[in-house]
């Protein structure tokens, strides 16, 4: 699943199929389709975040730059709820969302982050009878720094990491920073350390950023969105190869996250700067 049409009242969920490499990889993308309408309340739409509930049954995404957060039940092509973060006490305007993966901390949670402010927050969802989830307001909030966008949960084992850790997007620049977790599945901010630099750039007049983030449930390669503003058809996927595949695929939430524009991937060598 893929976002298009990002931070717009036209932005929609596509589906399409992954091409793979003999070895499983993913390597490009077949046709889309349309699979479901994500606006913003009035304005903006899907952003960098998309996850379903844990138990896999309400499609979640965030909306910039309307701070909000909407829901999508599975027989559903419009959003069946749609609620203002600004209620909730979240900084306007957010740019992603994820479920803590089961095996992590505070598995189950929902995280959300602040685009805007770098706020990264720990909140929980309730089922409100009608199929889809009341949000409850922050109970912890983690200042940040980047332009937190899209994240993904990686566990202790895969190459370079020596514990449970997060890979997140810093939009503003142009990077993905690795953090490991604390005993609730939130970054500590002193252990940030550079996992991959450069994925965009900046200009007077342009602006690339690194927006959404997943993990590929065959390989466990990381994926991650560079949006190009000024030319969305210039944007691009980047992969980052594992060494390792996962133990398990993981529940349908893991696989699953908003990546701005697709146009095509490539690969990016990476190599952390030191170990997590």
């Amino acid at each position: 699943m893929i976002g298009g049409l990002a931070d717009t009242s036209d932005a929609g969920i596509y589906s399409l199929k992954v091409n793979r490499s003999s070895d499983n990889h993913i390597v490009g993308f077949g046709a889309s389709s349309l699979l479901a309408q994500a606006p913003g309340l009035g304005q903006g739409g899907i952003d960098a975040g998309l996850a379903y509930s844990p138990k896999g049954d309400v499609l979640f995404y965030t909306s910039y730059d309307d701070n909000s957060i909407g829901q999508i039940k599975r027989s559903s092509s419009v959003p069946d709820k749609q609620i203002d973060l600004n209620s909730l006490g979240i900084a306007s305007s957010t740019g992603a969302l994820a479920f803590v993966h089961q095996g992590f901390a505070g598995a189950g949670r929902l995280k959300v982050t602040s685009y805007t402010e770098n706020v990264f927050y720990d909140t929980t969802i309730t089922p409100d009878g009608s199929g889809t989830y009341n949000i409850s307001a922050p109970s912890r909030s983690i200042k940040l720094d980047g332009g937190l966008d899209g994240f993904v949960y990686v566990k202790a084992g895969k190459p370079g990491f020596s514990k449970d850790s997060l890979l997140i997007s810093e939009y503003d620049n142009t990077s993905v920073a690795a953090y490991t977790l604390d005993g609730n599945g939130d970054p500590i901010p002193d252990t940030r350390q550079d996992f991959i630099n450069e994925l965009g750039f900046h200009t007077p007049t342009s602006l690339t950023g690194v927006a959404g983030a997943t993990l590929d449930p065959l390989t466990g390669d990381f994926i991650f969105s560079a949006f190009f503003e000024d030319s969305p058809s210039e944007s691009r996927i980047f992969a980052v190869r594992s060494l390792t595949q996962p133990t398990s695929v993981p529940e349908p939430g893991v696989a699953v996250a908003s990546l701005a524009v697709l146009s095509f991937i490539s690969v990016a060598k990476a190599v952390r700067k030191s170990r997590v």
